[in-house]
């Protein structure tokens, strides 16, 4: 039996953990999805997930309340958008001293592999989003661009680091727009 690997420390010289970071845009993953969902802090077991579906119909009643309690339509992120979208959460992160590994940006999300400091990550990514707001209000004048939350996953070590490197990067695959740093991913 393998013995599991301690989580990547923080560096011993800056604190700074690394964390892959999803936002989502608004009114793309709601409640009741057919795709899968979770309650808030997983209140309620639900069956599946996005790669094993709930079985179809079980959540339509949940799903549609939650469509008609959206304030705006649902947004997706123009592709026009998608660099300038990319430079302004790059610009907020590396302001706060936060290291962007990658980013990939679609219409609906935005995966970040990044180095920050875990008291700072919430308030730095709420910037981040603001900032990036801005730029698509610019293009849509849509008043919410982003769901209220976002996901934070710690890279437990090296591997895992690796291939949330390589998967938030093969989203250029669906037409996703990605940067990655000039350094290489360890």
């Amino acid at each position: 039996m393998k013995r599991p690997r301690p989580p990547l420390r923080p560096h011993k010289r800056d604190g700074r953990t690394w964390y892959h970071v999803v936002l989502t845009a608004y009114g793309n993953w709601l409640p009741g999805d057919p795709r899968g969902f979770r309650t808030p802090k997983h209140e309620e077991h639900v069956e599946g997930d996005y790669k094993n579906p709930p079985p179809e119909g079980k959540y339509d009643g949940l799903h549609r309340a939650s469509k008609e309690s959206m304030v705006d339509p649902r947004y997706r992120i123009p592709k026009s958008v998608f660099e300038k979208v990319g430079n302004a959460l790059i610009d907020v992160y590396t302001d706060k001293n936060v290291f962007v590994m990658c980013l990939s940006i679609q219409g609906a999300h935005c995966h970040l592999l990044l180095k920050a400091y875990r008291f700072y990550l919430h308030k730095f990514t709420a910037l981040a989003k603001r900032k990036a707001a801005v730029v698509c209000r610019k293009v849509s004048g849509k008043r919410r661009i982003w769901a209220r939350k976002r996901s934070k996953k710690v890279i437990q070590d090296l591997p895992h680091m690796r291939r949330t490197y390589k998967y938030i990067l093969r989203h250029a695959e669906q037409g996703a727009y990605t940067w990655k740093s000039d350094l290489p991913c360890p």
